[in-house]
């Protein structure tokens, strides 16, 4: 990957982190966890692709669903570090926690 590449890649990175961000301060008064637990659909404590694409769409990252969609597999990958089928509570705290 290129150096332009990877600058663009921060910069989207970046951009989606302050949007979901500022989603869960004003939806879900900063709380966190509240927020993982109404995007965790199917209350199995994990949150799957499809719940991210939402929670994505809710934050207002706009960009076509497809790229939506690509986001969410990007950040699984990044996010999911036990290697898990979805992204638990812990992982998700600490990705916004990093920002």
């Amino acid at each position: 990957m290129g150096m332009i590449e990877d600058a663009l890649r921060k910069m989207v990175k970046t951009s989606v982190q302050e949007k979901v961000t500022a989603l869960v301060e004003s939806r879900f008064a900063s709380d966190q966890e509240r927020a993982f637990q109404f995007y965790d659909a199917d209350k199995n404590a994990v949150i799957d692709t499809n719940e991210l694409e939402t929670m994505l769409n809710d934050a207002g990252v706009a960009v076509p669903k497809k790229t939506n969609a690509e986001i969410a597999a990007a950040m699984m990958g990044e996010m999911n570090t036990d290697g898990f089928s979805g992204i638990s509570w812990t992982e998700l705290k600490a990705a916004l926690e990093a920002g």
